[in-house]
């Protein structure tokens, strides 16, 4: 699964241009991208979010946008927060 992870990261990464944020969790992996303010790039960016199981944006801290990658079947909250993680670029 970790590298499924890593792929969907990337992905983000390409397509926002950002560094991207992993974050193991109970349930599988959590991944933070800071939202695109070009709207090229957010649409640029859905095909990556649809690697996911669930994906989704808050307005929080500036625009985020999120996606989980359930392993366990529970998932976690959808907002992300930026604790520890592994950055990806």
């Amino acid at each position: 699964m970790r590298e499924r992870a890593r792929t969907v990261a990337v992905a983000l990464a390409d397509a926002t241009g950002a560094r991207v944020v992993v974050i193991g969790t109970r349930s599988g992996y959590l991944l933070a991208v800071p939202a695109p303010a070009e709207p090229d790039r957010f649409a640029a960016v859905l095909p990556a979010l649809g690697l996911a199981d669930r994906f989704g944006h808050s307005t929080r801290y500036g625009g985020v946008l999120w996606c989980e990658l359930i392993t366990t079947g529970r998932p976690v909250a959808a907002e992300p927060g930026y604790a520890v993680g592994e950055v990806v670029s």
